[in-house]
């Protein structure tokens, strides 16, 4: 009986439904990020534009995430729920990608028209960020608490998927030129929305369980109820700054493992099949983490993938670079699949989008000072160098992660009757 209440506490139709929808997103910043470039060099920009755009689009989704999650929260408190927000930013996301290459049909325009392309690609990517985190809440009504993990790996799943066929997907992505391909992302991102909304509006908030506003939310009323959140929220966003970078730097200090072990082969085919185990090891390691705890989970994986990076950094040429690849593309997976549900254990119930979105602003904010700082020194670094990178990043989402648990325990302490 355990087993089974254990089962049907994922509603895995659902958890498939949000699948859809990410899947949709990542589709589209593929297609974004391969076409850009080659579009703003169209009509006479630089490389330094497109770079400078990535930057200043992460650094203002740093702000907008964490604000449509609280937004969103209240709204579902209201009875309004979160799908106005995922709603209209994808419909304005859709619009702007459909009219991007409609830009490019009368050729290369002059004078301030010219800004119409950036404009446009800007409109995008701050859109796209307006629906990420409302959608992720709805992961709460898909699982028990102890069971998000399991529903998370699906999306982890669905992440390494297309990380493992990227660079072989490239070609044929340029090849249906930016029409079909910017098409095809539009209609990718309303169709997986309506499959969302036929899964979750019509049952969104039933009437019994919306909580009654006695008086209007003011903003001091609001500051009020967050204020002893705000270590937690810091906490938060330092969880997933610390992602972002052991992300990048975990996945180059593997892929200079195989280049430095495989001499002269091309790491493409290597790095692909790290992404698909990454993506096959995401559904047991988030039973794993759903039987033991989210956070004890989290925690082994942060402790066993830092440990197997710093082996690196120390000793190079190690001959236990294969266990170092398996421990950290374990810890990449539960970290991935573990993150929404962690931001979710730590907040009130009442403020879920807003630690959702508090953690996706620091892993665009990470993102950010990659591309600004980081990206082009990892080109000529050391392993080793690298390696400590990872580490770094592995260390710095550990100790948020503990301090944040930490804290809330001592609050649920202070809060909960002491009984002899």
């Amino acid at each position: 009986m355990k087993s089974l209440e254990f089962e049907v506490n994922v509603q895995w139709v659902r958890v498939l439904g949000l699948a859809l929808l990410h899947g949709a997103i990542t589709i589209t910043w593929i297609i974004y990020n391969l076409y850009m470039p080659e579009l703003l060099s169209q009509f006479g920009f630089s490389l330094l534009l497109a770079q400078s755009i990535l930057v200043i689009e992460n650094l203002l989704a740093v702000v907008i995430e964490p604000t449509i999650g609280a937004l969103s929260d209240r709204a579902s408190r209201r009875g309004d729920g979160r799908f106005p927000f995922i709603i209209w930013g994808v419909r304005v996301a859709a619009a702007a990608f459909i009219i991007i290459p409609f830009l490019t049909i009368a050729g290369t325009p002059t004078g301030m028209v010219r800004w119409l392309l950036p404009l446009f690609l800007t409109v995008w990517a701050l859109a796209m960020a307006t629906f990420r985190t409302p959608s992720l809440v709805l992961l709460k009504r898909c699982a028990s608490e102890q069971n998000l993990p399991r529903a998370a790996a699906i999306l982890t799943v669905i992440a390494g998927f297309f990380a493992a066929v990227r660079p072989f997907s490239t070609n044929f992505i340029l090849n249906l030129g930016p029409m079909i391909a910017f098409a095809s992302g539009s209609v990718g991102l309303l169709l997986s929305t309506f499959v969302l909304s036929q899964l979750f509006q019509k049952k969104e908030v039933p009437t019994a369980t919306v909580e009654p506003e006695e008086k209007p939310e003011t903003s001091k009323a609001t500051w009020n109820e967050l204020k002893p959140y705000v270590p937690i929220l810091a906490l938060i966003f330092g969880t997933g700054l610390g992602a972002a970078w052991m992300l990048r730097f975990s996945t180059a200090t593997v892929s200079q493992l195989f280049a430095m072990q495989f001499p002269g082969i091309n790491t493409t085919w290597f790095m692909s099949i790290f992404f698909f185990l990454i993506m096959c090891a995401a559904l047991p390691l988030g039973a794993v983490a759903a039987k033991i705890g989210n956070y004890k989970a989290m925690m082994i994986s942060l402790a066993a993938a830092a440990l197997g990076v710093v082996i690196v950094g120390v000793w190079t040429n190690t001959f236990l670079w294969p266990v170092v690849i398996i421990l950290v593309l374990a810890g990449l997976s539960i970290i991935t699949t573990g993150a929404v549900p962690f931001a979710i254990s730590v907040m009130s119930s009442r403020w879920s989008g807003l630690g959702i979105g508090t953690y996706f602003g620091g892993f665009t904010f990470a993102t950010s000072l990659l591309h600004a700082f980081f990206n082009p020194l990892l080109a000529s670094a050391s392993l080793s160098f690298v390696a400590f990178l990872a580490a770094g990043s592995f260390l710095i989402s550990g100790l948020c992660i503990a301090a944040s648990v930490a804290m809330l325990r001592r609050r649920e302490s202070r809060v909960t009757p002491q009984t002899a």
